[in-house]
């Protein structure tokens, strides 16, 4: 009994203790959020708003500011006396222990609390923007005026050297002059955000005016006098390589000028228009193409020169190309008589000459493709290759022919298997050699084996091999 009282004892004292702990943590909350309130109330929106009055108070500058100061009031007088009010209920919730509902109320007063500190951050973010307007348009319109002034004063001081597009610009300066009148209206009106739209929209246009005033002068030069000069060039050059001889039809010199100087036309139209970036992309283009149609005339030459002093060493090369395709063919045709014989395998000495001949001829192909051409060692490459190419030619032929007199003078031996053990272990012998691709080795074996047995026996099955050979031919 004593230490179930002394369980019940320690449970009591923890559950008083937490109880305690808990109430301790809700009250710091309440002061948390009082805090909270009281620096909410103690924000300086006032003052930001007494800001505003420095300017002209009329139009949108008067409705936001009235639209502010109603917010403000809202929440001085209304929304933080509801939070006062609410703070009080949760701590009298928390006197009479009424935790759970004590802890909903804390959280929907944080929910409040933080909708306000939105509200009045929202409020001065805009004070600020519609201050710092009023400030960077005064700063920016004069900036602007600047640019203005320097750009009327070129167009009128330098009207000739922008052509075409004169009357045009004339047209963006008389814009953005009606651009500079809105500005004044808005900002005497208090319609400061409006007007920052106005210095945004002049900063792009006398931008973009004062780019283009900078390019057409220099691009007018290119279409007007430098392209067509390069054109009369390019034609008479053409026509002085025609009167030497040149055949030149394939080019369609005379085609490719006129379509060019119609592009011109095009180009100066479109700095009219002040199409200025695409007509400063079509000239980039026009001038790769002339450099193309200087480059094709200049092969012309190249060519021309290279034939006159190339045609021999390209014939000799052409000589040593048919060369090399017919031992290319000879090592072919050997290969196809190896295929044709069905050998079970070849020796691996033939297999080295085979690729060694391979070697050759990949060699002679690599010093044809060389540049400048060496004849002297392509020749000496050929006769390498041809030497090696005739020597597999020929070693092929006469493996085959020794694998098929090993087969002839084996099946000629078979009479004298039974009757002498020597020949059955001498043409097992021979077999032996056969199936390991050493067919000389292995012809030698046979004929010695069954010579022991009948002298002569090889020559005949030579005659009879002999005769076969023309039999099939």
């Amino acid at each position: 009994m004593m230490e179930i009282a002394v369980i019940v004892l320690l449970l009591l004292a923890g559950a008083m203790i937490y109880n305690h702990m808990y109430r301790k943590k809700m009250y710091r909350e309440i002061d948390r959020l009082e805090a909270w309130k009281i620096a909410l109330m103690n924000r300086p929106v006032t003052d930001e708003l007494s800001k505003v009055k420095q300017l002209n108070m009329t139009g949108e500058t008067e409705q936001l500011f009235e639209r502010w100061r109603q917010k403000w009031d809202d929440i001085v007088a209304v929304q933080l006396p509801d939070v006062e009010e609410k703070l009080f209920d949760a701590e009298t919730m928390l006197d009479k222990y009424r935790y759970t509902k004590a802890r909903e109320l804390l959280h929907e007063i944080n929910q409040l609390l933080r909708q306000i500190e939105e509200e009045v951050q929202l409020m001065i973010n805009e004070v600020n923007e519609l201050i710092g307007s009023e400030e960077q348009n005064r700063v920016e319109i004069e900036e602007l005026r600047t640019m203005y002034r320097e750009a009327k004063k070129m167009l009128l001081a330098y009207r000739y050297t922008f052509g075409i597009a004169a009357a045009k610009l004339d047209e963006k300066l008389e814009e953005a002059e009606t651009l500079f009148k809105k500005f004044e209206e808005l900002t005497e009106t208090g319609n400061y955000l409006a007007a920052r739209e106005v210095v945004l929209s002049l900063k792009k246009e006398l931008s973009e005016i004062t780019v283009m005033m900078d390019d057409i002068p220099e691009l007018l030069a290119e279409c007007q006098t430098a392209i067509p000069a390069q054109l009369e060039e390019l034609f008479d050059g053409y026509k002085e390589m025609e009167q030497e001889g040149y055949i030149l039809d394939h080019l369609q010199m005379e085609k490719e000028i006129k379509e060019k100087r119609e592009k011109i036309e095009q180009y100066v139209q479109m700095i009219g228009d002040l199409r200025i970036e695409e007509a400063k992309q079509g000239i980039a283009e026009l001038k790769e193409e002339i450099d193309t149609l200087y480059d094709l005339l200049e092969n012309e030459v190249l060519s021309h020169q290279y034939i006159k002093t190339e045609v021999p060493r390209i014939e000799e090369m052409l000589v040593a190309r048919e060369k090399l395709e017919e031992m290319k063919k000879k090592l072919s045709e050997a290969l196809r008589l190896v295929q044709k014989s069905r050998l079970p395998g070849l020796p691996e000495s033939y297999t080295m000459q085979l690729s060694e001949a391979k070697d050759h001829l990949t060699k002679v192909a690599l010093r044809l493709e060389e540049k400048p051409l060496n004849m002297p060692a392509v020749n000496e490459a050929l006769e390498e290759a041809k030497t090696i190419v005739q020597r597999v030619y020929e070693r092929t032929e006469e493996m085959i022919e020794q694998a098929s007199l090993v087969e002839r003078v084996i099946q000629y031996g078979n009479r004298y298997r039974r009757r002498y053990p020597a020949v059955k272990e001498g043409l097992e012998e021979a077999e032996f050699l056969f199936r390991h691709y050493d067919y000389e080795q292995a012809l030698e074996q046979a004929v010695a084996t069954i010579e022991k047995v009948e002298p002569g026996a090889f020559q005949r099955v030579q005659q009879m091999f002999q005769e076969d050979r023309s039999n099939e031919k």
